[in-house]
């Protein structure tokens, strides 16, 4: 993301790539991904399962 930053692809939406926000991002993404993973492993998305 800091290459793409670097060259200039993300245009306004650069602050968000750049340290400390990464970190924000990157937290958020894995919180996000953890909960699907979760939530799909316990069959709560899963309306089959009932």
């Amino acid at each position: 993301m800091r290459a793409l930053e670097d060259i200039g692809l993300l245009g306004d939406y650069a602050v968000w790539f750049i340290t400390p926000s990464i970190y924000f991002v990157v937290t958020a993404v894995t919180v996000l991904a953890l909960g699907v993973g979760a939530s799909r492993a316990t069959g709560i998305s899963d309306p089959s399962r009932q």
